[in-house]
């Protein structure tokens, strides 16, 4: 059952007529609450003129002991304890940051803001349970009627007329014309029902995404119509339907999806470099052999004639190489 049904409520305890009153106004804006006026309250009775008199008397007796105590109240002033912080009143500013403005708000403009929205989210519930419940009204009034029409639906009235006397016939031809009315006045109000509906859901939508928006460029900051389109196409390509994902308005699936996205470019790009990385060759040594040892055996013969100790490095040199 869904919850904008009452289970307790029966849907023929609601006529059609009642049903389309609630339909409609389970729609309405709700009105903005009023605040209470503390002129509103009930005022105390002011006190007759024999209590004057003795609150007077009152008065008097309490100033001739305050002048009796007042030593002993300043010499107790030094003992006393620190005075308290006073307390916030309704009247005390605060800060408060709107779209990325900084603005200030009393405390009592606060407090009247959160009643108004407590009290709207609860109209707005209470309106859409009474919604559901005329919809659903609605939709077996159209059943119902629908069943005294199905009688009619093949019916030849000239031939009708031939086959019945005048007064059964007036009575089935009126029958009909009536459920024909009902029927389309029915339908009229089941689709203004709906277009109502896709209206809300369409300026709801319209607040999720921009609310979405606003924390999206405010966590990404390089966000950008490009990089959504990027990250829709993600999706599809990974096996999510267009149609929802287009539809998201969460900003956090969005902020996941762009992770994932990111982590498959970047293993993408790693795994080209790796594919294209060149193969390092060895130089080969086999043609540099032959040639070192011709140089060494030169150094050799000529150290065998000259003998000198240049020609002798010279050989060691060749063998190192």
């Amino acid at each position: 059952m869904s919850i904008l049904q009452d289970d307790n409520a029966p849907l023929d305890s609601m006529s059609e007529e009642a049903a389309e009153a609630a339909l409609m106004a389970s729609f309405e804006k709700a009105a903005d609450n009023t605040n209470d006026d503390p002129s509103d309250d009930d005022e105390a009775e002011e006190p007759g003129a024999d209590e004057q008199e003795q609150a007077a008397d009152e008065d008097e007796a309490d100033d001739a002991d305050e002048g009796e105590e007042g030593d002993d109240s300043e010499s107790d002033d030094a003992d006393a304890e620190p005075a308290k912080a006073p307390a916030v009143t309704d009247e005390a500013e605060v800060e408060v940051t709107v779209n990325g403005e900084t603005q200030k708000f009393t405390i009592g403009s606060l407090k009247r803001l959160a009643g108004q929205e407590a009290a709207l989210t609860q109209k707005s519930q209470e309106a859409d349970l009474v919604g559901g419940r005329a919809a659903a009204a609605l939709q077996a009034a159209i059943e119902a009627v629908q069943e005294d029409l199905s009688p009619y639906a093949d019916v030849d009235w000239l031939v009708l007329q031939q086959q019945l006397d005048p007064e059964e016939f007036a009575w089935h031809r009126e029958n009909a014309a009536k459920a024909h009315k009902r029927y389309t006045k029915l339908v009229g109000t089941a689709q203004e029902f709906e277009q109502t509906l896709q209206a809300r859901q369409t300026n709801e939508s319209r607040r999720q995404a921009q609310a979405c928006l606003q924390e999206l460029k405010a966590d990404v900051p390089e966000w950008n119509d490009k990089l959504y389109s990027d990250i829709l196409a993600f999706g599809v390509k990974e096996g999510l339907p267009e149609a929802d994902v287009s539809a998201i308005t969460n900003p956090k699936v969005l902020k996941l999806l762009r992770k994932a996205m990111l982590y498959d470019q970047g293993k993408a790009v790693a795994t080209k470099k790796v594919q294209a990385a060149p193969t390092k060759v060895l130089k080969g040594t086999a043609r540099q052999e032959p040639a070192k040892a011709a140089t060494a055996k030169k150094a050799e013969s000529r150290l065998a004639r000259t003998g000198s100790d240049s020609d002798a490095v010279a050989v060691l040199m060749g063998r190192w190489a």
